[in-house]
C-alpha cells in the first residue's frame, strides 16, 4: 500500500498476534503514519483491550 492509504490521524488501531517480533514491527509502521497503537498476544488480551 502506498501513504496515501492511511489517514494521517490520531486513530487508535489495536494490533493483535502472539507473534511479538510481528506485532511490533505493525506498530513501529502504524506509529509511523501517527495512529495510536496498541498491541495484543491473544484473544484474551484482546478483548481485555477493548473493554479499555
Amino acid at each position: 500500500m502506498t501513504d496515501s492509504h492511511f489517514p494521517a490521524s490520531k486513530n487508535t488501531i489495536m494490533v493483535v498476534d502472539d507473534n511479538p517480533e510481528l506485532v511490533n514491527i505493525v506498530c513501529v509502521m502504524l506509529e509511523k503514519k501517527e495512529f495510536n497503537v496498541r498491541r495484543a498476544y491473544s484473544g484474551l488480551e484482546f478483548l481485555a483491550g477493548l473493554e479499555e
